[in-house]
């Protein structure tokens, strides 16, 4: 392989991937000699594509020789991720007190921790602790609901049904609120409406006022073209996301 032959695979390669073929990228990534990828640039995305195809020992490789100049938080992310992945939590734990280390502050940490802890199968107690820091530090529907789960798995009835109600009256609506009303309806024993009403999520009421008027008027132009046809929506999310 040349230089040039090497170059030319390599722009092929960030077109399929721009297009989101990755098994496409793939192909021609791991028709490459090492020698010739020597950018961070074309390496992560080597790094990116060996990931969503699920080899995570070239993606480990590849994203071992970015790290050789650079301790970006973006890819030290991607290390304890790809360890984690391929059990390696020694490697794992390396990561993370670089990481620790070079950013103390934010939520990642949190996160990263909850994750690595969560995965060597830590106790509920120290997994809830870990979420309330995230929780606290940056409340969201995702985190909070991972925090309700956590009660409910440790027997936590009371707390459970307080963080769901925490999730309902802030989001009203949503995947993860019918999460939250279904796991709040086990605990207190309460039916769910076959077609419930839900609370509108605090942040949006106002919102919800100023946008009234026009609706109405919108739906008196519109309703004689309204469909009969019964619309249904999804209620789980594509990704992880993910992956938690």
């Amino acid at each position: 392989m040349t230089k040039n032959e090497a170059a030319e695979i390599i722009t092929n390669m960030h077109e399929k991937k721009g297009r989101g073929d990755m098994a496409g990228a793939y192909e021609l990534a791991s028709s490459l000699e090492d020698r010739f990828v020597k950018s961070a640039y074309d390496q992560l995305a080597i790094a990116d594509i060996c990931v969503q195809e699920k080899h995570y020992e070239e993606a480990l490789k590849w994203l071992k020789k970015v790290k050789e100049h650079s301790t970006s938080k973006r890819l030290l992310v991607q290390l304890i991720y790809v360890c984690l992945k391929l059990n390696r939590m020694d490697e794992a734990h390396y990561y993370y007190a670089i990481f620790e280390k070079n950013y103390p502050e934010g939520t990642d940490r949190y996160v990263l921790e909850y994750r690595i802890r969560r995965q060597e199968g830590a106790d509920y107690p120290e997994l809830i602790d870990l979420l309330k820091l995230i929780n606290e530090d940056a409340f969201s529907e995702r985190w909070s609901f991972e925090l309700a789960k956590s009660y409910h798995k440790a027997d936590m009835e009371k707390e459970c049904v307080a963080e769901c109600d925490k999730i309902i009256l802030w989001f009203g609506e949503g995947p993860i609120v019918d999460k939250a009303r279904k796991l709040r309806a086990y605990h207190t024993g309460e039916a769910l409406p076959v077609e419930e009403k839900k609370e509108e999520p605090v942040k949006a009421q106002e919102e919800k006022k100023e946008e009234k008027a026009e609706a109405v008027q919108a739906e008196k132009v519109q309703v004689e073209e309204v469909s009969e046809d019964v619309v249904e929506f999804a209620v789980e999310k594509a990704v992880e996301e993910s992956k938690a």
